[in-house]
């Protein structure tokens, strides 16, 4: 809960006011939940979990009630600069994904930052591009997109019949679909997004438990 305020906020202050903010409280065991509820903005839509469901399944529930045109994905240590919405609707050209930039804060001197697409990609080429041509270049997660809705819901559809808590490539597998299925991409050349490093995220501590429950989950995925 350490990010989660400046997180929210980063979403509230947007320049761009005509927006929903889906927070999903995954089972949190900390005071994630208190924060989420000081805030009154009527915007904001909170999904409560009755059980810890692991980031796949809680952005299932997130994307299932998502009314809005666009959506763009946020991790609860991570924030947006204020006027990041506004910028990517003002380059849409009616593109089911935009593209944008990510930072580190603190800045990491040597870090391999993603590769912006900032050019119009079509069709099947959005998939080469991004995996065959520039795979050591991309991060393949769903951060650093805004993606158009029916995408979304369209590439979650096909692979509804997951039903199991997953820790590992639980975003890579959505983004795979996504990318299959998106018909036309553009870019903006701005860093907008930014990835605060954050030593005690649930994907950076590593345990001999969560070793053998990400080959477990590769096997399901596999099967």
């Amino acid at each position: 809960s350490r990010y989660l305020k400046k997180t929210i906020l980063s979403c509230i202050n947007q320049t761009y006011k005509n927006i929903e903010i889906i927070i999903i409280d995954d089972k949190s065991t900390d005071d994630s939940l208190k924060i989420i509820q000081s805030f009154s903005d009527t915007r904001i839509k909170l999904i409560k979990n009755p059980k810890n469901l692991g980031t796949f399944l809680a952005r299932k529930e997130g994307i299932k009630v998502a009314c809005g045109e666009y959506i763009l994905f946020l991790d609860s240590d991570d924030y947006l600069l204020e006027n990041s919405i506004e910028l990517l609707l003002d380059s849409i050209k009616d593109a089911c994904i935009i593209h944008f930039g990510i930072i580190h804060e603190p800045v990491i001197k040597y870090a391999t930052l993603p590769k912006i697409y900032i050019d119009e990609i079509e069709g099947e080429n959005i998939a080469k591009e991004i995996i065959i041509d520039n795979f050591n270049k991309s991060w393949l997660n769903l951060a650093g997109r805004m993606y158009k809705t029916t995408l979304i819901k369209d590439s979650m559809a096909k692979i509804d019949f997951i039903d199991r808590h997953l820790i590992s490539s639980e975003d890579t597998l959505l983004f795979f679909i996504i990318i299959l299925l998106a018909k036309y991409s553009v870019g903006i050349d701005k860093n907008l997004y930014i990835y605060c490093q954050n030593d005690s995220s649930i994907t950076r501590i590593k345990t001999q438990e969560k070793l053998q429950k990400t080959i477990d989950d590769r096997i399901y995925l596999k099967e």
